[in-house]
């Protein structure tokens, strides 16, 4: 926008075509920081600005003062802006940073168990590959059309499972067995995997 802006004052055979520049990158995120800043603390009377030391720089942005202020290092890191934690310019530069440094981690290989259902993940972060349970994993928004066939996927997944509880549950009322002690019928129960739970045998004293 600052561009063609700029451009709209000059004549055709001036105007910049290139891609965007690190200092116009960097003169517009200036100006959004100082649009949500306006916008945020009203003539520095908001109340959250009333504990905070701040010293307004050459651009009109409030910065914060810290205790690092006579460190050799960079002006942003020494005095970083102060910006409200609830506007949407903010939330979407939390997540856009979330996804550059891959803090939320990416899924890169699924382990699933026995019975076909996944319960460990291996996930990509910033600092290494990690294994975490499916439960400690957040599901991110996806559009329709992509969870289209995610959707096919699970309800096929759903057909499976119902199947093999069905085919569980005929196995356990099979054949009946009679009991030693009381001569009631006892289901034949197995485990999920498959194996026979034997029933004990007491000892007629």
């Amino acid at each position: 926008m600052i561009r063609f802006c700029r451009n709209s004052k000059l004549e055709k055979s001036c105007r910049v075509t290139d891609i965007l520049t690190p200092d116009e990158l960097k003169e517009a995120e200036k100006r959004i920081l100082l649009i949500v800043q306006r916008t945020s603390f009203v003539s520095g009377k908001n109340e959250g600005l009333k504990n905070i030391p701040y010293v307004v720089d050459q651009n009109g942005l409030l910065r914060m003062k810290t205790r690092l202020t006579f460190r050799e290092d960079t002006q942003d890191f020494k005095f970083p802006v102060i910006l409200p934690s609830d506007h949407p310019v903010v939330t979407s530069l939390i997540i856009s940073k979330h996804k550059e440094l891959l803090h939320c981690g990416r899924v890169t290989e699924i382990f699933p168990g026995k019975d076909g259902v996944t319960r460990l993940v291996k996930v990509k972060t910033a600092s290494g590959e990690k294994l975490r349970p499916v439960q400690r994993l957040y599901s991110l928004e996806i559009n329709a059309v992509s969870s289209e066939p995610l959707r096919h996927r699970a309800l096929k997944g759903t057909r499976r499972l119902s199947q093999s509880t069905e085919k569980n549950l005929r196995n356990k009322i099979a054949d009946p067995v009679k009991s030693k002690v009381d001569n009631q019928p006892v289901l034949n129960q197995k485990t999920r995997l498959g194996r026979e739970i034997k029933t004990v045998k007491r000892l007629d004293l």
